[in-house]
């Protein structure tokens, strides 16, 4: 991604959905560069999250929260946006 897209994204909360690996991790690493809050799911592979989480905080510590959630699950899906809410604040 570009430098000229990171100032933007300076304490936005970003929900990653297969966030731990591939593209999805891809995304997530640029978009902690910029500055931004992530919150990574994953469902096929949950032990992926602690690989990306460790990434992660040597990117930007405390700015990276993983959970194991099937975006397919309403209930699941509800539980994303309430860590989100509750580690982020919005």
């Amino acid at each position: 991604m570009s430098d000229l897209l990171h100032p933007s994204l300076k304490d936005r909360v970003v929900i990653i959905t297969g966030g731990s690996r591939g593209f999805g991790w891809f995304i997530a690493e640029e978009l902690l560069k910029g500055g931004a809050k992530i919150i990574a799911t994953c469902s096929r592979k949950p032990e992926e999250l602690t690989e990306a989480q460790s990434k992660a905080d040597a990117i930007a510590p405390g700015s990276f929260v993983t959970l194991k959630a099937d975006v397919r699950n309403y209930d699941e899906c509800e539980a994303t946006v309430d860590l989100a809410l509750k580690t982020f604040g919005r």
